[in-house]
């Protein structure tokens, strides 16, 4: 064979290779854009995000690629994250509108109004539709520049002469302006457009009320009651009128129902009250102004709570027990709060010899609530008391023995001592009653892990890898390293 003819051959063999690996490459990129749209669907961000990655190592200039995982960044509130890749979607594809659009709502979502506006502007430069007009108006008015808004509205309105949410959008920003007859005017064709949605009425009955002119907001607030005879605060607001035409008994009459659609409703109570004691009927007067008093502070506590809540969920554990300490100083009775700081002293570390005596107030005033022995045993176990741990884990399944909490806590103990078996039982149990949620079924691959079955291991943190949950953030570290065939790191029990 001639060297001519071997290297004709050599190129057609290259050409055949670099054809086949450019398939298998484009083939393999296009099933992990799949993959994860396929996570992005079921709202499996974490792995989308994942996926999207790697799909960005394979096609590091895929602009779909970037588009996609700003999605899920946005989606779990990553904002920063979400920005930079819309960012660079953006710089690969600047004549593709959809990236704008959605870093304009992101802007949008963390109050960057004016980057917001310029983004959806050149939205609609490349692409002018309705929806792009529309967020653009939303963004004005957030600014205060009502009569750029307006003007948005107005040539969706041109466009659409039937779209709703532009009526409703522009009548708001004529009561920002002050301008009431232009409101009632938008209202007045929100209402011909959507006759059966109660909150049509109660925007147009709102303006009247201001405007003085209650009798027309009377009927408007009727209309909604019609509608939606369930809605305490129609019930409120209607009755409110009918205490400033001086029209007490109907107005009792209206404050009454609201309390019996929602006995919790404060303003509810109060109203009443007041219009009991314009009636002379001052025991009743006095009966509703005392519960006023009392849902004010459940309201009060519940608002430390869920301000402790929120602190623990960012580790600012001194502020949550804060908080907790404050909802359990106005309601010294209610178990949920101690529990409450129990764990967040638990969660500290620095203050966890403080926690138990929390936990045993909690069973003390609700000795039947299964879930605060599970508390109790998680704590246990952080401090690795797993006797005690154990007992309480039996505890909370002797008050509800479909509780898999309880199953997944005692695997937990036994996988520590090096009971795989057991822990293996109780993790499986778990996954039957939670339907397959995320700890159970990272925790069987943990196991698995220990007793070197890989394969089983490698399994179960893929199923986890695609369950719904939460998990700490070694936890994620860890289930990361291992769908990616890293066995060293994190070699601990998480």
């Amino acid at each position: 064979m001639n060297i001519s003819r071997k290297f004709r051959m050599f190129c057609l063999f290259l050409a055949l290779f670099v054809g086949l690996t450019a398939s298998v490459y484009a083939e393999s990129a296009n099933t992990l854009l799949q993959q994860g749209l396929e996570y992005q669907k079921n709202g499996h961000h974490d792995q989308a995000i994942h996926t999207f990655t790697d799909l960005l190592k394979l096609t590091p200039d895929s602009a779909e690629a970037y588009f996609y995982r700003g999605n899920s960044y946005k989606a779990v509130k990553q904002f920063e994250l979400a920005l930079q890749d819309y960012t660079q979607a953006i710089v690969l594809q600047p004549k593709q509108e959809k990236a704008f659009v959605n870093r304009g709502l992101t802007y949008y979502e963390t109050r960057e109004y004016e980057l917001a506006v310029q983004d959806f502007s050149t939205a609609i430069q490349l692409r002018p539709t309705i929806r792009q007009y529309f967020l653009r108006g939303m963004s004005y008015h957030m600014l205060g520049q009502y009569d750029a808004a307006i003007a948005d509205y107005s040539t969706i309105i041109k466009r659409k002469s039937d779209y709703v949410l532009a009526y409703a959008a522009r009548g708001n920003a004529y009561v920002a302006k002050k301008m009431p007859n232009q409101a009632i005017q938008d209202y007045s064709k929100l209402i011909d457009l959507t006759p059966n949605m109660p909150s049509a009425y109660t925007q147009r009955a709102a303006v009247y009320a201001d405007n003085k002119q209650f009798d027309l907001a009377i009927v408007d607030y009727t209309s909604a009651i019609h509608l939606n005879p369930k809605n305490a605060y129609h019930y409120l607001s209607r009755g409110e009128l009918y205490q400033l035409k001086g029209q007490i008994d109907f107005a009792i009459a209206d404050f009454t129902n609201a309390i019996d659609s929602n006995p919790a409703y404060i303003d509810a109570y109060k109203q009443r009250g007041a219009a009991y004691q314009q009636s002379g009927q001052l025991e009743l007067a006095q009966a509703d102004l005392d519960k006023e008093a009392e849902l004010t502070v459940k309201a009060d506590s519940r608002a430390h709570l869920f301000r402790g809540i929120l602190f623990e969920l960012d580790k600012h554990y001194d502020a949550a027990i804060a908080e907790y300490t404050a909802a359990i100083s106005l309601e010294p009775n209610n178990s949920s709060y101690y529990i409450a700081r129990a764990n967040a002293y638990d969660e500290s570390v620095e203050h966890r010899d403080l926690a138990l005596a929390d936990y045993n107030k909690a069973i003390e005033l609700e000795p039947d609530q299964y879930s605060h022995y599970y508390d109790r045993s998680v704590h246990y176990y952080n401090i690795g008391n797993y006797a005690l741990a154990l007992q309480d884990a039996n505890s909370a399944l002797q008050l509800n023995s479909g509780f898999a909490h309880a199953f997944n806590a005692r695997g937990n103990i036994y996988a520590v001592q090096g009971k795989y078996h057991q822990a293996i039982i109780e993790f499986e149990k778990a996954v039957e009653l939670s339907n397959d949620s995320l700890s159970p079924l990272f925790n069987l691959a943990q196991v698995y892990e220990l007793m070197n079955k890989q394969k089983e291991a490698k399994l179960y943190y893929q199923k986890a890898a695609g369950a719904a949950g939460m998990l700490s953030d070694d936890a994620k570290a860890k289930l990361d390293a291992r769908l990616n065939d890293d066995w060293k790191s994190y070699p601990e029990w998480i």
